[in-house]
């Protein structure tokens, strides 16, 4: 069994909404649209809520992505 514990979360969920609609080059609305649509925001491989202070943000990772480019 091997166990792996991510050191840096902000540094593997490095993206957020509007990082991602940067990348794709559409708006954030219709990027948080294709998020729904693909449920990436229900699978813990693409998204995970990070808290900062009393502030709760929602990163992804380069795997949200490749799962838009599919």
């Amino acid at each position: 069994m091997v166990a792996v514990k991510w050191v840096n979360e902000l540094g593997y969920y490095s993206l957020g909404l509007n990082d991602l609609a940067d990348k794709i080059k559409v708006t954030a609305p219709k990027t948080l649209a294709l998020v729904k649509e693909l449920k990436l925001q229900e699978d813990a491989d693409f998204v995970k809520a990070i808290r900062i202070g009393s502030v709760e943000f929602k990163r992804y990772n380069a795997k949200a992505l490749f799962s838009y480019a599919v």
